[in-house]
């Protein structure tokens, strides 16, 4: 009977041995799957972050690029460009049509909330 005994023991001990390396080995294998997808991920933030950076960057270029055109069509337009070498008293009688002027630029451009003209 002590030999039954003894002979369960180590049975139930090599099975709860097994099971505990066998749940070791689980774990490892998920700590190191979960390191692999979170550097995975962010890998993936990072390209598509800078993906979008290019983007706006693009964006920001060509809309400064078509306000600087916008700008100087406004500025070397001949109603602009007589209005400069006007005095001021010509100018006040001028500015309906530096106001028609600038109506028509903000018709080109709908982000364009208000133009100035400095001298």
């Amino acid at each position: 009977m002590i030999g039954r005994i003894s002979s369960r023991q180590s049975v139930f001990k090599q099975l709860l041995a097994m099971g505990l390396v066998l749940m070791m080995v689980l774990l490892a294998a998920f700590t190191i799957t979960n390191l692999q997808m979170r550097l995975i991920q962010k890998e993936n933030t990072l390209n598509l972050n800078s993906q979008n950076m290019g983007q706006i960057e693009d964006k920001v270029e060509e809309y400064c690029s078509l306000m600087t055109q916008i700008a100087t069509v406004t500025v070397y337009s001949p109603t602009m460009y007589t209005y400069f070498f006007q005095d001021s008293v010509e100018r006040v009688i001028f500015t309906d049509d530096v106001n028609t002027v600038f109506s028509n630029t903000i018709l080109l451009q709908n982000n364009i909330s208000g133009i100035y003209v400095f001298d």
